[in-house]
């Protein structure tokens, strides 16, 4: 029997589900898709010339010779346009990124509409799966993923690019819900799964490396010391597997060099692009307001999530430093043991510490937001949440663009990753075991006698009944003996 609120969800879900089609059905004639023209790029003038250009790290301009002409022969207006107003497109994805994306097809709209289609599906279906994960209800989680991509700027933002955020988020959420199973039932073979899942998805774009990293210590610490090392066998051999097959495809067993090289290069500063570009950085942000330079903002925010780490767990515990360290310990356990926990930790950190992020990479926020609302805990907890996806969220822009606030608008976005760090030092402190007090030197002599044992409570014999001696209770003991034996 459907009860009131559910009635209302399902009202509420149908209404947006149309909203979601129409925003859809109206956002893709005048998408961007700068992004996705370089990943759809690189596989088709790698078909187009039969693999004969290399590597795109190093020969960019072999391969916008062959996508010119690719274009040129083709009957697609749209990409005609397209190709004419981007100019150069610029090479930086994975080896293996790019070999996933060659599935997609030579004809440029059909190829855009399915990557669209898939982002917003996959999107949803996080969210959805998140939302099972931290104990929604699907009635309120769908109408929360229905809602974000209608409303969250960093979503809109990738569905405009065509990057990779809704993918990587909906893995994530996938790689989190096989994680907390593991964490119920540690069978190695689910433990390779996730470990393998997690390591591939490093593979395809490092930005998510603090969660996977986070995630796989998780899968680790529910295995033990003895199945980690089994499980992670399958994985080393398929990112093995996967450097060897992109190395074939591209023709080049210095790819992936090559493409470190193109990315990161000799120079520290590569990563740290202006914020006019799209790069919400909170360590580029902090560095260009307080006029530091921008790897010692990276050095003190660490060390920042690092001291509020040790001072909020170290101060529950005792008078002693044995009783602190015991209690920071503690905290990490809890960390590891839930994986929501970890994941929640890692995209926080990958939030904070890294010198280019951009905007539509905080899509991954929704993951320790969402399970911030719903986390167990004090009633103020999910306040922590959902400031943080307010800010993440870019729901505040409706205020501050139409005032010309655009400082306002990166700086939100790139501190959004405090109220998130907040909410999560807030729930390892309220669900944190109460410290046992440990009595100081004390003279034996003056200790309290131990509570004398009660003793064993007999029933007492119905009336009339003879009374029980030590003598008859052992007959009745044999007999009973005899007839069991019969």
């Amino acid at each position: 029997m459907l009860t009131r609120p559910r009635v209302i969800s399902a009202f509420v879900v149908l209404l947006l589900i149309p909203l979601v089609v129409a925003h859809s059905l109206n956002l893709f004639p005048r998408l961007i898709l700068f992004d996705f023209y370089q990943y759809w790029g690189v596989a088709v003038a790698h078909r187009t010339t039969n693999g004969a250009l290399g590597n795109p790290y190093t020969n960019p301009r072999g391969y916008h010779a062959a996508l010119n002409e690719h274009v040129a022969a083709s009957s697609d207006p749209k990409l005609t346009a397209f190709n004419r107003m981007t100019g150069r497109p610029g090479f930086t994805a994975t080896p293996f990124l790019y070999m996933l994306l060659a599935a997609l097809p030579v004809d440029y709209s059909r190829a855009a509409l399915v990557f669209h289609v898939l982002q917003v599906v996959l999107f949803v279906a996080g969210v959805v799966l998140l939302g099972a994960v931290c104990a929604y209800p699907v009635l309120v989680s769908l109408p929360i993923a229905l809602a974000l991509v209608l409303a969250s700027g960093p979503v809109s933002s990738d569905l405009r690019l065509g990057n990779l955020g809704c993918f990587q988020f909906a893995a994530l959420a996938g790689i989190l819900a096989l994680s907390v199973r593991l964490r119920r039932t540690p069978h190695v073979a689910l433990g390779a799964a996730v470990i393998m899942g997690l390591a591939l998805l490093g593979l395809a774009k490092p930005n998510v490396a603090p969660a996977v990293g986070m995630l796989a210590l998780s899968a680790w610490w529910a295995l033990g010391v003895r199945r980690s090392i089994v499980a992670t066998v399958p994985a080393a051999l398929a990112v093995a597997l996967a450097v060897l097959a992109s190395g074939r495809y591209f023709g080049s067993w210095t790819v992936w060099l090559d493409w470190y090289h193109v990315v990161f290069g000799r120079n520290p500063y590569t990563l740290v692009r202006p914020a006019f570009g799209g790069n919400y950085s909170s360590s580029r942000f902090l560095s260009s307001w307080l006029h530091l330079d921008v790897w010692v903002v990276v050095a003190l925010t660490t060390a920042g999530i690092t001291l509020s780490w040790l001072a909020l767990t170290a101060g529950l515990a005792g008078r002693t430093w044995r009783d602190r360290a015991a209690q920071v310990g503690d905290a990490v356990r809890r960390a590891l043991d839930d994986p929501r926990v970890a994941a929640a930790i890692g995209v926080t950190v990958g939030i904070a510490l890294p010198p280019l992020f951009w905007y539509h990479y905080f899509v991954i926020a929704v993951i320790p937001g969402v399970w911030l609302l719903n986390a167990p805990g004090p009633a103020s907890l999910p306040v922590w949440g959902l400031v943080g996806l307010a800010m993440s969220s870019g729901v505040l822009n409706v205020l501050f663009l139409p005032l010309g606030w655009a400082q306002a608008v990166q700086a939100v976005a790139a501190l959004s990753w405090i109220p998130l760090w907040g909410g999560i030092l807030h729930y390892l402190r309220a669900t944190a075991p109460a410290p046992v007090a440990v009595a100081a030197d004390v003279d034996p002599s003056l200790a309290p006698e131990p509570p004398a044992r009660p003793a064993p409570s007999i029933a007492p014999a119905p009336a009339g009944a003879p009374e029980a001696t030590p003598a008859r209770q052992g007959r009745r003991a044999r007999k009973a003996k005899a007839r069991s034996r019969t």
